[in-house]
C-alpha cells in the first residue's frame, strides 16, 4: 500500500530522491519498488523503543532529506525523522507527538476509509487530500525475469501442471483457490 505513496510522490516531484525507512525484512520488497531509490533498514524489535538505534540511525541521516512522511501514528516512529533535523515532517495526529511532527494532520477515517488513501493522502497537501477524492495508483513491483526462471527450475515449479505464459504469469484457470494469482 505505501507504494501508491511512493508512485504519487514520483509523480508530483520527478526529481526527487525517495529514501524508505523499514524494517529490515521489508527491504527486498522495497527494492522491487522502482520509485524507492534507497531502503534503509531500521531494526528495532516490535515493541522495543531502541533509542540508541533510532538516535544513530537518525546521525545517518541529518542534511540528507527536506521533507518526512510518518506513516504509522506512533511516538516511536516521529523519533528518527525528528532526531535527523528533517524541516517537514508530515504525519498524521496521534500519540501525542505533536512536538515531533509538524505538519500534522487529523485523520477522518470516514473519508479516508482504507489505508492506502490514508498513506497516499500524506503526499498531497492538506487540501487536496481533505476529501479523500483523488487517485490512488496501483502498485506494481520490478521482476527480475531471469531470476525468475532460475527460481523455477531451481524449486521445479511448473512441473506441477501449472502452465505459464510468456512472462511467466500463471495462466487464467491455472490458479489454485489456495490464493496463487497471475
Amino acid at each position: 500500500m505505501a507504494q501508491s505513496l511512493f508512485m504519487t510522490l514520483k509523480q508530483r516531484h520527478p526529481g526527487a530522491t525517495l529514501g524508505v525507512v523499514a524494517p529490515g525484512w521489508s527491504l527486498p520488497i522495497l527494492e522491487r519498488m522502482p520509485e524507492v531509490d534507497e531502503a534503509i533498514a531500521l531494526d528495532v524489535k516490535h515493541g522495543e523503543f531502541g533509542w540508541r538505534t533510532r538516535r544513530e540511525l537518525a546521525r545517518q541521516l541529518k542534511g540528507r532529506f527536506d521533507h518526512a512522511i510518518v506513516l504509522p501514528r506512533s511516538l516511536k516512529s516521529a523519533l528518527v525523522p525528528f532526531l535527523a533535523g528533517i524541516p517537514k515532517r508530515t504525519g498524521f495526529t496521534g500519540e501525542q507527538r505533536y512536538w515531533l511532527i509538524n505538519d500534522r494532520r487529523q485523520l477522518d477515517k470516514g473519508v479516508l476509509d482504507q489505508t492506502v488513501k490514508r498513506f497516499v493522502a500524506l503526499g498531497l497537501d492538506a487540501q487536496t487530500s481533505a476529501h479523500g477524492d483523488f487517485p490512488l495508483p496501483h502498485p506494481r513491483l520490478r521482476v527480475d525475469a531471469e531470476r525468475q526462471a532460475s527460481l523455477r527450475e531451481t524449486l521445479d515449479l511448473g512441473a506441477r501442471g501449472h502452465r505459464y505464459d510468456a512472462g511467466g504469469r500463471v495462466r487464467a484457470g491455472q490458479a489454485v483457490a489456495a490464493g496463487l494469482f497471475p
